[in-house]
């Protein structure tokens, strides 16, 4: 195993990386550097090897949409490889593949925010919920092109993320105003749209997002207020089209109860929950705004490798099983 992939593998099952998105950027790279510096000799020793790193990568994934669909992209291109193809040309279209991904990752943040800004205007009131980088962006892009916006989030627990969209709006000048996520049908009164972030979308329109999301869209659904989900095109989720919900990760009880949890007690802290499609306006993504409909089809667009799915239906049985 090449020592970058062993790394990066190491990283993700350690979850020191920051997100779906940086875990694909690494699994790029830890990848182009396999194939750099492979010393396969042939076409059949190279594929072996490369297989076995995207397997392996594969294995400790989980439900990251990105990088499951990084590689679905390199795999896709073994498996299209016809048998005149020499080794120095599939490295090179592998390659190709890596770089693209990367780039596309780069610039993916810059198309969203012009488009979420162009759904703003001027004088705005606008909702959000949590923190997201992707969001943030949307909403300084919109004060770059002149707009006057205030901001309306909560505190967003666990973990208090709201509060971190706090100091990232004052830094830019944007004025917030901050409650707990029980006041939220008051605070987002008078608000003219509200835009999230997502961890990964379903081929059904449903999207992960931060708990708290849901009874927040409720509301605003109820209140006439667009809701909108930011997004790149890489959490589209194809594991989504097998059937398979989303894990859902919970944070410490301690979060919620100090000291010794009594009998008869169970604490639950779900970080994470399902979206349902039917709330949601549409998706600003680097493609441009998509409806909830179009989901399943912006899925099926992309490469997709008859290894990677099979190797993940395997997986998905065995964690059925547990």
């Amino acid at each position: 195993m090449h020592p970058q992939v062993e790394t990066v593998i190491n990283r993700i099952v350690t979850d020191v990386i920051g997100g779906a998105a940086d875990t694909a950027k690494e699994t790029a790279d830890a990848l182009s550097a396999l194939i750099r510096d492979s010393e396969s000799s042939t076409v059949a020793e190279f594929e072996g090897e490369f297989r076995q790193a995207c397997f392996a990568i594969l294995d400790v994934l989980a439900g990251l949409a990105p990088p499951i669909n990084l590689l679905h992209e390199v795999m896709a291109v073994l498996e299209q490889a016809g048998p005149d193809t020499d080794l120095e040309t599939l490295k090179a279209r592998l390659l190709d593949v890596t770089d693209n991904f990367r780039q596309r990752l780069a610039s993916a943040l810059a198309k969203i925010a012009v488009i979420g800004a162009n759904l703003i205007r001027d004088g705005d009131k606008c909702l959000t919920y949590s923190m997201s980088s992707t969001v943030w962006k949307i909403y300084r892009t919109a004060v770059a092109q002149g707009k006057r916006i205030s901001i309306v989030d909560s505190e967003s627990r666990p973990a208090n993320e709201g509060l971190w969209t706090v100091k990232e709006m004052v830094k830019s000048g944007i004025p917030v105003t901050i409650g707990i996520d029980a006041a939220m049908g008051l605070l987002m009164e008078g608000c003219a749209n509200f835009i999230v972030g997502a961890d990964a979308i379903m081929g059904t329109g449903d999207v992960l997002c931060k708990v708290g999301t849901y009874p927040t869209a409720l509301m605003a659904f109820e209140k006439g207020i667009p809701f909108y989900v930011a997004t790149d095109v890489t959490k589209f989720d194809p594991v989504s089209l097998m059937g398979i919900p989303f894990p859902v990760r919970e944070m410490p009880a301690t979060d919620i109860w100090e000291g010794e949890i009594p009998d008869l007690v169970t604490v639950r802290n779900p970080v994470f929950e399902i979206v349902p499609a039917r709330l949601i306006r549409g998706f600003i993504t680097d493609e441009g705004l998509v409806h909830p409909g179009a989901c399943l089809a912006m899925i099926q667009s992309r490469p997709q490798s008859a290894a990677v799915r099979e190797h993940l239906e395997t997986w998905v049985r065995k964690s059925l099983a547990v």
